[in-house]
């Protein structure tokens, strides 16, 4: 009997030992998760927000000035070109060139016969007196290529056709194509004869100012002051007698 009770003692003893044991695994167990998940959430967090703050820009999104070089090369992209000249001074327009070429954005396009690109630089501002490192000017390049489009938007925007590049070499003497010669023989002829007209018409203004132009008052011709001879007069007075019958 009393061996029974003693049996019975230790039963509930290690019953109540192993049940303290399991409900502390237990514990240990459940915390130990959230423990690693809040070590592992915040390097997390320090990872993401160093990600953010230092995110580079993207490969494919270069600046506008190299941006505005390439589309201006392809004729494909003349919409992207439009949309971008509008975001774009005209100070940075002028100033874009490529620094081993000197070619700006414009040249960039008569280099490649983009005639499109041409209009739409010109007409947003380009600088049409740009020369490349070889003195090329927009003007010299496409009369090079035979690009009609390009010199005559080039010519009516105000290109001048006698300007020479590091050769000495005007675009009229670098155009391969009749057309293209004719359109900048017009365009040197219209010019040569608007400066000799200024000129001429300086020239005349200066004249006037001085008092060149006007014509000095002729003075009348004097009768002649010569006496009649003795001869002469005596002769005139005999023929006067004999018409009126006096001896």
């Amino acid at each position: 009997m009393q061996y029974l009770e003693l049996s019975t003692i230790y039963f509930f003893l290690f019953r109540q030992k192993i049940r303290t044991r399991y409900t502390l695994a237990l514990k240990s167990m459940k915390a130990q998760p959230e423990n690693t998940t809040q070590q592992t959430s915040q390097p997390d967090k320090q990872s993401k927000q160093w990600r953010t703050s230092s995110a580079p820009l993207p490969a494919e999104q270069p600046a506008a000035p190299q941006l505005l070089l390439s589309l201006a090369a392809d004729a494909s992209q003349a919409d992207r070109l439009r949309s971008l000249l509008l975001e774009t001074p005209q100070a940075e327009l002028q100033s874009t060139s490529e620094p081993d070429t000197g070619h700006s954005p414009l040249i960039k396009a008569a280099l490649h016969g983009n005639s499109t690109a041409v209009r739409l630089l010109v007409s947003s501002g380009a600088n049409l007196t740009a020369v490349s490192v070889g003195g090329h000017t927009a003007l010299h390049l496409s009369a090079m290529r035979g690009d009609c489009d390009s010199v005559r938007c080039l010519l009516d925007a105000g290109a001048q056709p006698t300007v020479l590049n590091s050769a000495g070499k005007s675009p009229l003497d670098l155009a391969t194509s009749e057309e293209v010669r004719r359109l900048l023989g017009a365009a040197a002829g219209s010019n040569n004869s608007g400066s000799n007209a200024a000129t001429v018409s300086a020239a005349n203004q200066k004249r006037r100012k001085n008092g060149a132009t006007k014509s000095p008052l002729k003075k009348p011709a004097e009768k002649s002051k010569i006496a009649p001879s003795p001869e002469s007069s005596s002769a005139l007075l005999g023929s006067n007698a004999v018409a009126t019958g006096v001896e």
